[in-house]
Parts: C-alpha cells; sequence; structure tokens
C-alpha cells in the first residue's frame, strides 16, 4: 500500500513536469540566477575583507546586514501579497486595480523607510553612531535600505503579474553582480576603496534598479481592464495591512534568525571578531545551499501531499529528504572541520583563519537542521503560519538570550555561532512536533526511526 502511494506520487509529479515543460524551464531558470546570485556574492565578499581587513569587513557586513533586516521590515509583508493578489488579479484582466495597489504597497513602504530614516538620523545625532558604525554609514545604510526595500517589493510584483524572469533578475544578481563589475577594475588598478565608498556604490546600483524595474512594471501593467472590478476578500479593503503583516512577520523572524549574532557581536564584541563572524556567515550561506536547492524544488509538492491528506505519500517524500540532506550535511561538516581552515586562508587570507571555528559550529547547525527535515517548510506549507510564527519567535528570542550570554563569557564569534546552533536546532524540533502534532507526519529521520521502533 505504502509503495503503491509513492509511486503513485513521483508519477503525477512526472507527468505534471512532462505537460508543463515551461514550469520546469522558469524552475532551472530561477535555480541559476540564485546560483550565480550567490557566487558573485560571495567574490564580492572576498575581494573586500582582503582588502579591509577584519575591522572594517565587520563594520561593513553589520551595515549590511542591519539593512538586509530592516527591508523586512519596512516592507509590512507586502511583497508575499502582492504576488498571491496581483496573480488573482492579472488572470481576470484587472490592471488598474493592480497599479492602484501597487501604488499603495509601494507608498506604506516608503512611509516606513522615511520613518526608519529619522530614527537613523536621531541616533546617528545622539550618539554618533552605532554598533561601531559611523554617522554617515548609518545613515547611508538607512536610504539603502528604503531602495533595496523598493526594488524587492516590485520584483515582487512583477512575479505576481507573470514576469517571472524580470521579477528575479534584478533583486538575485543584477543588483550584486553590477557591484562586483565595479570592484574588481577598482582593486585589479589598485584603487583602493573605503566603507563608506562601498555603501554610496550600493546605494547608487540600488536607485538604477530601482528606476528600471518601476519601468518594467509600469509597462508590463500598461493594459487596459478586460473585466469588472474584481472584489476578493479584506485585502480588497483598507485592512490590506492585517493580511500584509502576518505573512510579512515569518521573514523578519527568519532573516532576524541569521542576523542577531552578529548585532550582539557588534555590541558586546566590536573590531576584528565581528569580521572573522561575518566571514564564517557568509561561507555558512554555501553550506546551506542544497537544502535550499531541495526546499525550493519539493516545496509545491510538500504543499500539494499536505492539502491532499496522503499521509503515507508525505511521509515518504520527508524521510527521503531527512535521510539525503543528513548524508550531505555530514560530508559538509567534515569537510569544513577537516579542511576549513587552509580553504579560508587561501580565500580571504591569514587574518581570518580564526573564522574556523565559529564556521564548523555553522557546519554542525547545518547538520542538525537536516537531520529534522522540512519542518519548517511543511508548516508553512499547510498552513500552520500562526504556529511557525510563534516558534520563531520562541527560537530567536532563546539564541540571542544564549549570545548575550556567551558573548559576556568572552566566547566570541564561536558563542554567536553556538547561539544560533541552539536557536535553529530549537526551531527545527519544535516544527517537527508541531508536524507530528497538527498534521500526523514526522519531518525528522531520528523521530521517524525511533517510532517504527514503538
Amino acid at each position: 500500500m505504502r509503495l503503491n502511494s509513492v509511486a503513485a506520487a513521483v508519477h503525477g509529479e512526472l507527468q505534471r513536469l512532462r505537460n508543463s515543460p515551461r514550469v520546469f524551464l522558469l524552475g532551472l531558470a530561477s535555480l541559476a540566477l540564485r546560483l550565480c546570485g550567490m557566487a558573485v556574492t560571495f567574490g564580492t565578499g572576498v575581494i573586500l575583507a582582503r582588502m579591509w581587513g577584519p575591522g572594517d569587513f565587520g563594520v561593513y557586513g553589520l551595515v549590511i546586514s542591519l539593512s538586509g533586516l530592516f527591508v523586512n521590515i519596512v516592507l509590512l509583508g507586502t511583497p508575499q501579497l502582492a504576488v498571491r493578489d496581483f496573480a488573482i488579479r492579472s488572470a481576470h484582466g484587472c490592471w488598474s486595480e493592480i497599479r492602484d495597489r501597487a501604488r499603495r504597497f509601494q507608498f506604506s513602504s516608503m512611509v516606513a523607510s522615511l520613518l526608519l530614516l529619522a530614527a537613523a538620523g536621531l541616533v546617528a545625532f545622539w550618539r554618533g553612531g552605532f554598533l561601531g558604525i559611523a554617522s554617515r554609514d548609518l545613515l547611508t545604510g538607512a536610504v539603502l535600505t528604503a531602495f533595496v526595500a523598493q526594488v524587492a517589493l516590485l520584483s515582487s510584483s512583477l512575479r505576481g503579474i507573470g514576469q517571472m524572469g524580470r521579477g528575479q533578475f534584478m533583486d538575485i544578481l543584477g543588483r550584486p553582480a553590477t557591484l562586483f563589475a565595479i570592484l574588481v577594475p577598482a582593486v585589479l588598478i589598485g584603487h583602493g576603496v573605503s566603507v563608506s565608498e562601498v555603501l554610496y556604490i550600493q546605494l547608487s546600483v540600488a536607485i538604477v534598479a530601482f528606476a528600471v524595474s518601476q519601468v518594467w512594471f509600469g509597462r508590463a501593467t500598461l493594459q487596459a481592464d478586460h473585466h469588472e472590478r474584481l472584489v476578493t476578500g479584506p485585502e480588497a479593503r483598507p485592512a490590506w495591512l492585517k493580511v500584509a503583516l502576518p505573512l510579512g512577520m515569518i521573514d523578519i523572524l527568519r532573516q532576524l534568525d541569521g542576523t542577531y549574532g552578529l548585532i550582539i557581536i557588534g555590541w558586546l564584541s566590536p573590531g576584528d571578531e565581528l569580521g572573522l563572524y561575518r566571514v564564517a556567515l557568509s561561507c555558512g550561506a554555501l553550506l546551506t545551499l542544497p537544502l535550499s536547492i531541495v526546499h525550493n524544488i519539493l516545496a509545491p509538492e510538500i504543499s500539494r501531499l499536505s492539502h491532499s491528506g496522503d499521509r503515507v505519500a508525505l511521509q515518504a517524500v520527508l524521510d527521503r529528504v531527512s535521510r539525503s540532506m543528513s548524508a550531505i550535511a555530514v560530508a559538509m561538516a567534515a569537510g569544513v572541520i577537516l579542511l576549513g581552515k587552509p580553504l579560508l586562508v587561501f580565500a580571504f587570507g591569514e587574518a581570518y583563519a580564526g573564522a574556523w571555528a565559529p564556521l564548523s559550529v555553522i557546519a554542525l547547525t547545518q547538520l542538525s537542521f537536516s537531520l529534522f527535515g522540512m519542518g519548517p517548510i511543511l508548516l508553512a506549507m499547510a498552513g500552520q503560519e500562526r504556529a511557525l510564527t510563534l516558534i520563531y519567535t520562541i527560537g530567536v528570542a532563546v539564541g540571542a538570550s544564549v549570545a548575550v550570554a556567551l558573548l559576556l563569557s568572552g566566547f566570541g564569534g564561536v558563542g554567536g555561532a553556538l547561539a544560533q546552533f541552539v536557536s535553529i536546532t530549537f526551531v527545527a524540533v519544535l516544527s517537527d512536533r508541531t508536524a507530528y502534532r497538527q498534521l500526523g507526519v514526522h519531518t525528522s529521520i531520528i523521530r521517524w526511526r525511533w517510532a517504527e521502533r514503538q
């Protein structure tokens, strides 16, 4: 019975791929964009780390991380709502409504960005900086946040109306590749650039990306309505924020889960320790790539199986993912522990050899997360957003508390990495338990094998 259900699920998925070659090709193109974007982002990090040393690189990394966190905050959850809402309205030919809602979303995000800029100005005036960040860099980072948020919103809006290529290119590859292309000649001719200058370049690139994205979206929606006005649920009223904010909360918590360690280190252990931890995080992002690819590919299938009620087929998919990802994570963790230090020295220089210890902990964190499979993705796909939000809130709170305690005890970057291990493992375990309680399936190979012995 179980094998028949699994075979039927696999056969159905292959049949859908054969019948939808465009969807399959779009998936491959999206994966290629993400791989290229990650490559140029990592390459930029290597260039800057070698040029500056751990101190300045740590400050720059903190500014970019804070900007990434606040981008999710000022967006107010509108990208997710734009994808969902614009997909419905474009299918009905309601282009004037799409344009109107896009203006509302952009206006709300810009107001939130202006409030952030005002707050950054007050902090810069009152304290002359923040977490070791110079006032001018703090203000530049706040302005950068506003334009990056607008680019992200326009990218989501383009994806919502079916412009998948343009809706991914600028945000994933266009901006980081342009920065990389500008920095490489500067380094080759021996012209050093400061943290402030790189932030100015980032801001200039973001402004151009915003202008181009705005033109793309304007041209794509410059169509006449085909049908009467479409009214669909609470997002059709001014109370759309009540719908958007919960959608954005999980993204904020996920971003914070990867950022709080850097913020706390910048607060308690500034200097070279901040730069070493930033390099460890950058390399750790490469370790998450296999898991991210699997999640992106299988998320639609997980959603379909969870809503179909076929627990046998869903459990089979979750077990395969947990086993395969655990095996990959074991290999990557062993590689980092055995070869990580010489590879770090080769890529970034001798000054960054100290990043090996926190990177090793980050590799073990990925192993721990892999052992518990696709818990958070399953909850998100199965309509358990409230439970997932609560889980991330608890996980971030626990991790931040551990980080403060360890950093006050002098653990430095290793303390930040250990705190992330605690919070991510906490999220994985709670997601697994919630999945079993709410959906009747195990996401962890550990619990699955334990349950079979009972």
